[in-house]
């Protein structure tokens, strides 16, 4: 990733799980069941003025800290920085239910 939270093209992803790291970096991503998971998530998610955010798929990012390929997304909220959200979509039947760091999330 590069400064700002934009994704840095054809980065090396760590492979070592950092659950302390913030929700949606590269160490920890997001989990989520199938692309379906993927936008089912991005969907619940809320900017400061309580609406969804944009989001657009940038490509995979390599192998991830599961073993996973993971996906990279820009997500952006009307009048902020985009962020890079990666996530994982290869955990059958789990839905993550905590937001990306800046966003809420609806249940």
């Amino acid at each position: 990733m590069t400064a700002g939270g934009a994704l840095a093209e054809n980065a090396p992803l760590p492979l070592r799980l950092d659950l302390s790291a913030p929700l949606g970096s590269a160490s920890n991503p997001v989990r989520a069941h199938a692309p379906a998971g993927e936008r089912e998530y991005l969907r619940r998610l809320r900017c400061a003025d309580g609406q969804p955010p944009k989001f657009e798929r940038v490509g995979n990012l390599g192998k991830g800290p599961y073993g996973n390929v993971v996906d990279g997304y820009t997500v952006e909220c009307p009048g902020a920085v985009p962020r890079a959200v990666v996530m994982d979509m290869y955990h059958q039947g789990y839905r993550e239910a905590a937001p990306v760091p800046g966003f809420a999330i609806a249940p």
